[in-house]
């Protein structure tokens, strides 16, 4: 799949290094040869000694090619000792990507937000729900009083105004909204433990993990299931047909 993305995850990435570099090399490698992997790393850009962040920045600088973007793990409730954020507003001012993911694990942490988005004026902010509460039978109900859309309009002080707000049907249950507040872009996101993106009537390709065992599985349904290979396969080598015959119309429009 040389087009795909790649996130990796924990844990904690930055917390060994060493293992962090063989896939980072493995991706220029790939990269250099003619694929396409974005990359994104979701950390808490973590701090166990005055040096850990310090470690952390110099190892970026070091795969500025190959690292997409990060998406940092900010909470409205502290659960790390977090770096000083002076560190995310260099890697910002170097041109890296950079998302501030903030997890609301309990809706009375919402009280904090507002000091939350201006703590963090100058990033993008994703607002996501703690995905053991997403269940199949109450994914589509934005709309409860008690539910963390309401609760997060209440935190800016916003109303619910469809014209003011993007929902994103692109991948089922993904983005519920996007809101740009005070130039700032903000995120809400639910999604089910899984996510699927349908090609074609029929076919859906999972998102697919790669455990710290090797083990590849079907995304976060029940923590997963073996992937099928053979499926998975057939599926990609049907969406490079499909590209490869847009571009091709693409091409003789040009001609």
């Amino acid at each position: 799949t040389p087009d795909c993305d790649y996130v990796f995850s924990g844990g904690e990435p930055f917390a060994n290094f060493d293992s962090l570099a063989v896939l980072l090399n493995q991706v220029r490698e790939f990269n250099a040869n003619g694929s396409n992997h974005k990359v994104f790393i979701n950390t808490t850009f973590p701090v166990k000694s005055g040096l850990d962040s310090v470690k952390a920045f110099y190892f970026c600088l070091q795969y500025k090619d190959v690292i997409t973007g990060l998406n940092i793990s900010r909470h409205l409730k502290k659960y790390v000792i977090e770096c000083p954020d002076i560190v995310l507003d260099i890697l910002r001012k170097l041109h890296f990507s950079i998302r501030i993911n903030t997890v609301v694990y309990n809706n009375k942490e919402l009280v904090n937000l507002p000091n939350h988005l201006n703590r963090f004026r100058n990033f993008s902010i994703q607002i996501r729900e703690d995905y053991t509460k997403c269940k199949i039978e109450s994914l589509h109900n934005y709309y409860e009083e008690d539910g963390l859309l309401q609760n997060t309009l209440k935190a800016m002080n916003l109303k619910f105004d469809e014209n003011n707000f993007l929902f994103r049907n692109d991948f089922r249950w993904n983005y519920i909204l996007q809101q740009k507040e005070n130039g700032q872009r903000v995120t809400l996101h639910r999604t089910l433990p899984y996510s699927t993106i349908k090609v074609g009537d029929t076919e859906e390709i999972n998102d697919i993990i790669i455990e710290p065992t090797g083990n590849v599985v079907t995304d976060w349904n029940d923590y997963g299931h073996p992937i099928d290979y053979e499926e998975y396969k057939r599926c990609m080598l049907e969406i490079r047909a499909k590209r490869a015959e847009e571009d091709a119309k693409k091409y003789c429009k040009v001609g």
